[in-house]
């Protein structure tokens, strides 16, 4: 464990980040993602609990989906604040690094797909704090907290509670991990993809009957 974690420390140096000494959000910059409600809670946060946040950060991981433009109004919330670092778009071990490293992931979007980062967060064990729209509830529900969607003083009351609590914000990682490798095997998902796509083939070949 003590390996691990100076490994990806070094990765995580050039964002000035340090392990455990972070939340992270992982996303395209795009304003239904809603980035900006993360950082106004962040502020809300800080400002109001500065005994608990002091020297705690905020990576805001990914880059740009053809929206400068919103990109730019992010960095300008942030400008004159240390405690927001952006890391651009991460891939490979640089990302792994992000993941493992974070105290707690957030993810405040207002619209979804299936949430592959808060799967990826919770495979690396972490507490996962989602915005309640259904895609995330359904995860999250009973393997995470949730805030109401585009509320900064709840999400700020919800991030407040995590950073506060180190037991909380552990036990609900180890369970969110036990969930994902139960319900969501990548092996598994895999393997059976591949058996459905060979039993198509057949069908299709004529290799098996059709009854």
């Amino acid at each position: 464990m003590f390996i691990f974690i100076i490994r990806y420390d070094v990765l995580l140096d050039p964002f000035g980040l340090r392990s455990f000494q972070y939340v992270a959000m992982v996303s395209r910059l795009v304003p239904h993602k809603s980035q900006h409600v993360l950082i106004e809670a962040w502020k809300k946060a800080y400002a109001e609990r500065p005994d608990i946040f002091a020297g705690k950060k905020l990576a805001i991981v990914g880059g740009s989906a053809f929206t400068d433009g919103y990109e730019k109004k992010l960095h300008t919330m942030a400008t004159g604040d240390d405690s927001i670092v952006f890391t651009g778009t991460q891939i490979g071990d640089s990302l792994k690094a992000l993941f493992a490293g974070a105290k707690f992931i957030a993810h405040p979007s207002e619209s979804e797909g299936l949430p592959i980062a808060l799967l990826e967060a919770m495979s690396f064990g972490k507490a996962v704090l989602a915005s309640d729209i259904p895609e995330n509830m359904e995860i999250v529900a009973s393997h995470g907290v949730s805030f109401t969607t585009g509320n900064v003083d709840d999400l700020a009351d919800k991030l407040v509670m995590l950073m506060e609590d180190d037991m909380l914000t552990a036990s609900i990682g180890h369970a969110s991990r036990e969930f994902v490798e139960m319900d969501y095997n990548w092996d598994d998902i895999a393997q059976e993809t591949i058996q459905l796509y060979d039993t198509h083939r057949a069908l299709r070949e004529g290799v098996l009957a059709v009854r």
